[in-house]
């Protein structure tokens, strides 16, 4: 049970939102590999647009925030893998 107070009191911080990640796959394996990593990356926005939209929110809202950041994400990391 203790174990579960703390998980849930630091949910809110974790690699992907601190940057953590991608440095490290920029600095060990390069910006081609970044680039893809990235448009992996991409599929965690997509997922809460489908679940915004899924679950009653507005459209807008789903596409405005997710799918924005889904369609930054494949930018920049096509930009950083076939470039």
């Amino acid at each position: 049970m203790m174990l579960w107070r703390i998980a849930s009191v630091n949910s809110s911080w974790s690699p992907r939102r601190s940057g953590v990640v991608p440095l490290v796959v920029w600095a060990a394996a390069g910006p081609a590999t970044l680039g893809w990593a990235l448009v992996a990356a991409a599929l965690t926005p997509t997922a809460d647009a489908i679940i915004v939209l899924t679950h009653g929110g507005k459209p807008s809202t789903a596409l405005g925030i997710h799918g924005l950041t889904a369609a930054l994400l494949v930018a920049a990391g096509l930009v950083l893998a076939l470039g």
